[in-house]
């Protein structure tokens, strides 16, 4: 029932997926009322294979970094205490903490479109600085691309078109 309150609410909140929501295969997950939730809002389900922990490579990333991150405790006295914590950190993780996966920008920076401005703005400092000092480079400056999707579980259809664009982008 808390999956299926958390779900909701986030749906609620954010709009609702567009294809499937991924999960390890955990009870929370296989619950009844989430399944029905899902099947009502006409919501897919994808599951990580069993016994095998990087499926998910997203969540299992996210996982390191917040074990990993320098304000951890390791261990809450309370839940208020783990509620508070959790919730600065997710805050700081998606508004000021930059991402290597998506071009050291904010995962709000993308969501409110920022990100394409950003992405300009530093290519043309790259290729500013290439020429006031070409000697700093042994190559051509690269160019960080304006639009980047991942997928989790592509479609057949989905991955043919991904490598017949990648094709075309090494062809020319």
């Amino acid at each position: 029932v808390l999956a299926q309150e958390l779900f909701q609410s986030a749906f609620e909140e954010n709009g609702y997926p567009d294809v499937f929501v991924h999960s390890d295969n955990g009870n929370p997950m296989k619950g009844i009322s989430l399944m029905t939730l899902f099947y009502d809002l006409g919501i897919s389900n994808s599951y990580s294979r069993p016994r095998v922990s990087d499926d998910n490579p997203f969540i299992e990333s996210w996982f390191k970094t917040l074990k990993y991150h320098v304000s951890y405790p390791g261990k809450f006295k309370s839940i208020a205490e783990s509620r508070e914590w959790f919730a600065g950190f997710v805050h700081n993780y998606n508004t000021a903490h930059s991402h290597s996966g998506l071009n050291f920008i904010t995962p709000f920076q993308v969501r409110n479109g920022n990100y394409k401005s950003i992405i300009i703005k530093r290519n043309k400092a790259m290729i500013k600085a290439q020429k006031k000092n070409p000697l700093r480079w042994s190559n051509h400056v690269k160019q960080l691309p304006e639009t980047h999707v991942v997928y989790l579980n592509p479609s057949a259809d989905t991955r043919i078109k991904i490598k017949a664009e990648k094709e075309r982008k090494f062809a020319s």
